[in-house]
């Protein structure tokens, strides 16, 4: 008999028998779901303790015997609950199978291989997202539906209308019974505590699986009294279903927004609404009774039901299930908290700020280093709102609605809408696989899809349009979208044999757009009353940041990620890339059988993500412990590759395979993938979608709680001081403190001064400082945040900055998080002012922080390679030091106070560090410069006046320190405003002092061995002290220089005679003078 049963189930037509078993399959994996991660961490007691075996698992009283039977039991049961499901399954359906049963079957079939994907990738990323038992109730309903209604002529978009149309029902449902407390009770089930299950995920599931059946059974018997009792033919009866069924979808989009509607209300009007569920049961009753009024209203109107049930399924139901989906997401929260980053913030923060206080416009007048990225829906936010700083990035997350729904329309062309939805649905990883940034890339794709099937000018304008867009978007997208859709273009233009007319007449209409662009942007400079001409260098140079940014590494070259990032995917996907072009250009015929859109998405993506890849190099890399900008669109690229050369026949399986793969590979840097969930999950989860029906407070106009005590402090002096419209500029970092207290950045980069990269963003920044003669400046701490960028110095890597601030301004309060700098002229004016008010505190006079700037190989590259032959012509000593490894100058007064270089030449044996100290008149470090030194003879180009003592007149030496000895041929400053050099030492054969040395060994620099004479290690006594030079002290005696050893600060210098005849005369700080 079970022989009998074997080969009748064998002898199951194949396409039957795998639906069959994927489903089975998935079933047994949706029940395990719940235990799998409970598994291994069972504890079971030691029951018998007989032969004393000790350990650490006998010592927490864990036995390990037992454990290893509950993991294979669980194996053997899973395998054992999937044979059960299979065999109840087979049974139910097997005699039920028809020709309007196929498409079912198919359906079902990939939905079932889509929720095992889910559970796979649900365990991956070590949760249990429930979501994917809607898959679980579709399947079992899809077999429920064949079982019963095999012989009614079955539809396919029927089904998924019941399944689509109880989303909404359930979700009210679940909204009603959680602000009545009902599910109160399954939160306190002990079993639901243990296994961490998700009750709200799972009530949504459940109810959407009654609902579902509810419809299926009730429509159906309702479709068979109207055939029966009226003359309205099933299709059209169907078709209206569809119709009228579309107010009762809307909802779910409906009411996350009307709850924002509740919030601006308080906002803007001081109203506060408390009945949000209330709310929402109106808004699901009049929808309900539009259901009603439209089937009434269409039995009459016989025009309405001529529609087509499939295009209405793929182009609103499923969108607008999706879009829910998403404004759950995206539920704003009733209220910002205030910041504590202010440099990021200030990136879109000032542009917006900047908007609806001063009328600037972006781009033009402001720079946002992510254009209008994170700028779009602030703008929404403040015209409805009200503008407000913090507050205005509520609506952030409302990228998610475009994100969802860019992700349907580009994999309904993969794997079908059906499977598209459910995909995205619950699959756990969705946003692991599609990047949200450069996702966005793929809206140009429908815009060279529709270049390519019909070219008219019309589609091709919209493509440049849609470039331009992006570039204004987000520049690195546009840019990387722009060349790889030309290059699309003209590729898929040779293929399908288009004519080269048709290309010229593209880029063409590219060029005109493009100047278009250009003409407007001048004409907004105009009417603003800016240069065109600097405003464009200037933008065109901000943009250029990739050497402004660039870590000198990528990463550890040793770990397997490294390799396959930057090397085996690059590969692959050029080689597939070249292969393919190579195939279709030799066999142009084949490229007819390929689906053209997804073809053009495979090249799209893939030229994109190679054009883009340089993103992952410069600086969010493998050294941040990140791969998401060097990946970018490659995930997309190998679908879609994936799907044109093996898939076309089970392309559901190709597509879920080569996703979990590339999952493994873009997270192959990663050591947990746990925290990711499905989109439905999360809107389930959305703590700020359930925030809005908790009772609400009266937001007092704002909707921004916090302490702004920071910007409190500095706003109070501010104000205090300066007129409305006199503002400061900030050289700390802490940009955003523009919006927080009402005053205007004067210059151009919305991120100063990290955003400004090289000497012409520095001259044009200045040229605006200038203009604006801001009477503060915010300095950062020296030490605390802001102070460097990448381990350098910022009053160093803006050196022309730095140096203006330190020449017209100087210290005046300490604030937490900066200094206060303040025009010397105005200094004494404010002071008063503040003192009136009571608000001096914390005043300083001085610059407290000793700066020590390690500049690396910079000194090499300024002399060297800078290109100016000033660094290089520069005049040699008179007589090098050789051998020396350290030493100090004295400073002179007429070099202080100005822009200047310490050029050295110097050689050294081998590579090694140096250091150059500022010191004061008591040898104390005011500042320093540590830098690199190459083997060999190199000039070398240090900018001393990046240092505010410099300008305080208190530097008197600069000590020089070198690991190892080193030869210089070359000492000099230069002043490159000028063009002026100035000797170290600018009087020759000046006279010598001895050092003011006295301990055991010394009196007054004259050695008690008496015969050594002990100097100073400065450049001008390394340069005079040297044997057979005659020393002439004050009487007019002369000796002559017998041997000349330098020991670290000192030099000990020998005469070759007794000192006893001139300890008298030659002693410090008796004058010696030097005849060669």
């Amino acid at each position: 008999m079970l022989r009998k049963k074997l080969g009748a189930i064998y002898n199951t037509p194949k396409k039957l028998l795998v639906s069959v078993s994927a489903s089975a399959l998935l079933f047994s994996l949706l029940l395990a779901l719940i235990f799998m991660k409970s598994v291994l961490i069972y504890e079971p007691n030691i029951k018998d303790f007989s032969d004393h075996i000790m350990s650490s698992a006998t010592a927490t009283n864990l036995d390990i015997a037992d454990r290893i039977n509950t993991y294979i039991i669980f194996l053997i049961g899973l395998i054992l609950i999937s044979a059960f499901f299979f065999f109840v399954i087979h049974r139910m359906i097997i005699s039920r199978c028809n020709d309007s049963t196929l498409p079912f079957i198919r359906v079902i079939t990939e939905i079932s291989f889509i929720g095992i994907a889910g559970v796979v990738t649900s365990i991956l990323s070590a949760g249990q997202d429930l979501a994917l038992y809607f898959i679980g109730e579709v399947i079992l309903l899809g077999w429920i539906y064949i079982r019963f209604f095999y012989d009614k002529n079955i539809e396919l978009n029927m089904f998924i209308w019941y399944i689509l149309m109880a989303i909404p029902l359930s979700l009210f449902v679940w909204v009603v019974s959680k602000n009545l407390h009902l599910l109160d009770y399954f939160f306190n089930i002990k079993l639901v505590q243990q296994l961490g299950i998700n009750v709200d995920v799972l009530y949504i599931m459940l109810g959407c699986f009654i609902s579902s059946a509810i419809l299926l059974f009730v429509c159906e018997k309702l479709f068979k009294h109207f055939r029966d009792k009226t003359n309205i033919e099933d299709n059209k009866l169907k078709n209206l279903m569809f119709v009228a069924g579309i107010p009762v979808m809307l909802t779910g989009i409906l009411q996350p927004i009307m709850l924002e509607v509740l919030n601006i209300f308080n906002k803007r009007f001081g109203i506060i609404i408390n009945r949000p569920l209330l709310m929402y049961s109106i808004l699901f009753a009049i929808c309900l009774i539009l259901f009603m009024i439209i089937i009434s209203f269409s039995k009459s109107n016989k025009e309405w039901l001529n529609i087509d049930r499939k295009k209405l399924l793929y182009k609103i139901y499923i969108p607008i299930i999706l879009a829910t989906v998403a404004f759950m997401i995206a539920q704003p929260s009733r209220v910002a908290g205030v910041g504590r980053e202010y440099f990021e913030m200030a990136n879109h923060g000032l542009a917006i700020d900047h908007f609806f206080k001063y009328g600037s416009i972006p781009i033009i007048e402001n720079y946002d280093a992510h254009m209008l990225y994170n700028q779009v829906f602030a703008y929404l936010y403040s015209f409805v709102n009200g503008y407000e700083p913090w507050a205005a990035f509520l609506y952030d997350k409302y990228v998610v609605v475009i994100y969802i729904l860019l992700v349907y329309y580009l994999l309904k062309a993969l794997i079908g809408e059906i499977n598209s939805f459910f995909f995205i649905m619950t699959f756990p990883l969705l946003e692991n696989l599609f990047n949200i940034l450069y996702l966005f890339s793929g809206i140009i794709v429908f815009f060279i899809y529709r270049c390519v099937k019909a070219g008219s000018i019309k589609n091709t304008i919209k493509f440049w349009l849609a470039a331009t867009f992006l570039c204004i978007y987000r520049l690195d997208l546009g840019v990387a979208a722009i060349i790889s859709g030309v290059v699309t273009y003209i590729i898929s233009c040779f293929f399908y044999r288009q004519r080269y007319s048709k290309i010229l007449k593209f880029l063409g209409s590219g060029v005109i757009i493009i100047f278009s662009g250009i003409i407007l942007f001048v004409v907004l400079c105009l009417i603003k009353g800016i240069s065109p001409v600097d405003r464009i260098v200037e933008f065109v140079k901000l943009c250029e940041s990739n050497q402004n940014w660039a870590y000198s590494s990528v990463g550890d070259y040793n770990l397997i990620a490294y390799t396959v990032v930057y090397y085996i995917l690059p590969i692959l996907i050029l080689v597939i890339s070249l292969i393919t072009i190579g195939k279709y250009t030799v066999l142009q015929d084949e490229v007819l059988k390929v689906n053209q859109q997804n073809l053009i998405m495979f090249f799209y993506f893939s030229f994109f993500y190679l054009a883009n890849i340089s993103r992952g190099i410069v600086r969010h890399s493998l050294v941040e412990g990140s791969i998401t900008h060097a990946l970018g669109t490659f995930s997309l690229a190998i679908l879609c590759y994936m799907i044109i050369r093996f898939g076309y026949k089970d392309k559901i399986v190709i597509f879920l395979i080569t996703s979990i793969i590339t999952i493994a590979l873009i997270n192959i840097n990663m050591v947990t993938l746990k925290g990711n969930i499905s989109v439905t999950t999360k809107a389930i989860t959305s703590t700020n979608y359930y925030q809005q029906y908790t009772n609400s407070f009266d937001f007092n106009g704002s909707r921004v709680r916090g302490e702004l005590s920071d910007a409190t402090q500095l706003k109070d002096i501010l104000d205090a001081t300066l007129k409305k419209d006199e503002t400061y500029f900030d050289f700390s970092s802490t940009n955003y403190f523009f919006a927080l207290v009402n005053r205007k950045n004067p210059i151009y980069a919305n991120q100063s001064p990290l955003m400004i990269s090289d000497d012409t963003t520095q001259r044009l920044a200045l040229k605006e400082i200038k203009l604006n003669n801001p009477p503060y400046v915010l300095m950062p701490i020296g030490g605390k945040l802001g102070s460097s960028i990448d381990n350098i110095s910022v009053d160093f890597k803006y050196y022309m900055l730095s140096e203006y601030i330190y020449e017209n301004y100087t210290p005046f309060i300490r604030l937490a998080n900066f200094d206060l700098y303040v025009l010397k002229s105005k200094k004494d004016i404010f002071h008063d002012k503040l003192a009136k008010k009571r608000l001096v505190s914390n005043v300083i006079e001085d610059q407290p922080e000793v700066w020590v700037r390690d500049i690396g190989d910079i000194p090499l590259l300024w002399a060297e390679r800078d290109g100016n032959d000033a660094f290089l012509k520069s005049s040699s000593l008179t007589h090098p030091i050789i051998n020396i490894h350290q030493f100090f100058v004295d400073t002179q007064e007429r070099i202080m106070k100005q822009p200047l270089f310490l050029i050295i030449e110097m050689e050294s044996e081998a590579n090694q560090r140096a250091a150059i100290e500022l010191n004061s008149k008591n040898k104390d470090k005011l500042g320093g410069f540590l830098f690199n030194i190459t083997k060999g003879k190199h000039s070398y180009a240090i900018r001393l006046s990046t240092d505010y003592k410099w300008w305080d007149n208190k530097v008197n030496y600069l000590t020089f320190l070198f690991d190892s000895n080193v030869s210089i041929s070359k000492m000099l400053y230069y002043d490159d405003e000028k063009d002026k050099y100035y000797p170290i030492n600018p009087q020759s054969n000046q006279q010598l002092k001895l050092s003011n040395l006295s301990d055991e060994h010394w009196s007054n620099g004259i050695g008690k061995d008496n015969f050594t004479l002990l100097f100073d290690t400065t450049l001008n006594n390394l340069e005079q002290l040297r044997v057979g030079n005659k020393l002439v002290f004050k009487d007019g005696r002369r000796v002559t220089i017998t041997s000349v050893n330098i020991s670290g600060a000192y030099i000990h210098v020998e005469i070759g005679q007794k000192l006893d005849a001139y300890s008298d005369i030659a002693s410090f700080p008796n004058l010696i003078g030097i005849n060669e």
